[in-house]
């Protein structure tokens, strides 16, 4: 069954198709449940939430989700808006990538991860509970820039990105309209979340659980007190 987080993003990107919503004649799609639980098992490799990847594809892709979407400019496309040489870098182009399915896709942005993170994960192949929202929109728009939120790009990239300047520039333009805008900033805060989730969700189901039980029980008890008060009844 699908989680909460990516019936979440299917009904976000449903309502933009409804909309008609466009990056310069670029429709928004609606992934399927299953193309975005796929996603979301890129994320959990690497020990990522999936609500992060969420809004980084929502902003990359300007909120289309297309993996056709183009930047006029830079030429940068895809669901992560490969660069021309980021592409061959991978074996394919960005010519191809643009004709590729939202699953077709899929595979070059985890390698893509995989190769920028690499550095970075623990020895289970997980990222650090140090890494935050802002390194993982890093290691797919400037990798260089990890762990550095004040880090100041070059003007051809200030230029080439609506002025965006630092790292935390990109974070809050991000997180401006996105389908997860509280999630946790770090991971570890993250963790936390999920974690206080699973118990409030099994406390709850224990609560209910217990009163369940005690309705049940009462009902059968009252009915078993009528039945042998109805005998005494009918003996007299």
């Amino acid at each position: 069954m699908a989680s909460d987080s990516v019936k979440r993003v299917y009904e976000w990107q449903k309502a933009k198709v409804n909309s008609g919503h466009n990056y310069h004649g670029t429709p928004a799609i609606a992934p399927s449940l299953n193309e975005l639980e796929q996603l979301e098992a890129i994320a959990n490799q690497f020990g990522l939430p999936f609500e992060w990847l969420a809004n980084l594809i929502n902003f990359e892709s300007a909120g289309t989700f297309n993996p056709a979407v183009q930047n006029a400019s830079t030429k940068a496309t895809g669901l992560i808006q490969f660069m021309p040489s980021t592409a061959r870098g991978l074996g394919t182009s960005v010519d191809t990538l643009s004709k590729m399915s939202f699953q077709q896709q899929l595979p070059y942005v985890n390698q893509y991860l995989k190769n920028g993170l690499r550095k970075k994960l623990d020895a289970n192949g997980k990222v650090p509970d140090s890494f935050n929202q802002t390194d993982l929109f890093m290691v797919i728009f400037y990798p260089v820039a990890v762990g550095n939120p004040n880090y100041a790009f070059p003007s051809k990239v200030v230029n080439a990105n609506g002025g965006i300047r630092t790292p935390m520039d990109y974070t809050k333009k991000a997180l401006k309209n996105p389908p997860f805008p509280d999630f946790p900033y770090t991971l570890s805060e993250a963790k936390k979340k999920t974690k206080s989730n699973v118990t409030n969700t099994s406390v709850k189901g224990n609560f209910f659980g217990k009163w369940y039980f005690l309705v049940a029980t009462t009902i059968l008890f009252g009915t078993l007190m009528a039945l042998s008060i109805y005998k005494v009844n009918k003996n007299n």
